[in-house]
C-alpha cells in the first residue's frame, strides 16, 4: 500500500485518488487502507463540483475530465502499481444534457 505523513492532519493517508475536471485537478486519500473509501469520496468531491458549477450557470464535460486511482501490489518484495483490472472503479458524471456518463479512467502511470 502506499502512505504517507500528512502534517495537516498529523496522521498517515493512504491510498490516492486523483481526478482532473475541466482543467483542474482533485485528489481523495484514505487514512484506513481502504481502496473503496477513497473511490467513493472521489465520487462525493466529484458530484458537489458538479453541482456547485451547475448552480452558476454551467456544466461539467465529461470529455475533458479523466481520474485515476493509484493502488499497489506486492510480490516477491516488490511493488507495483495496480492495473484498472486489478482495482476496479468508476466515477460518473452528469453531461450538458443531464445524462450520467462515466469519466474517462487511466491507469496510473499515465
Amino acid at each position: 500500500f502506499s502512505a504517507y505523513k500528512c502534517a495537516y492532519i498529523n496522521d498517515n493517508l493512504e491510498y490516492l485518488g486523483c481526478i482532473f475536471v475541466d482543467d483542474s485537478t482533485y485528489i481523495q486519500a484514505s487514512t484506513n487502507h481502504d481502496v473503496g473509501e477513497v473511490t467513493i469520496k472521489t465520487q462525493e468531491s466529484q458530484t458537489m463540483l458538479e453541482g456547485l458549477i451547475k448552480a452558476t450557470g454551467g456544466s461539467l464535460n465529461p470529455t475533458k475530465s479523466f481520474w485515476w486511482l493509484v493502488d499497489f501490489k506486492w510480490s516477491h518484495g516488490r511493488w507495483s502499481l495496480k492495473t484498472i483490472e486489478q482495482a476496479p472503479a468508476i466515477i460518473t458524471v452528469k453531461n450538458t444534457n443531464n445524462t450520467t456518463e462515466t469519466f474517462e479512467r487511466l491507469q496510473p502511470n499515465e
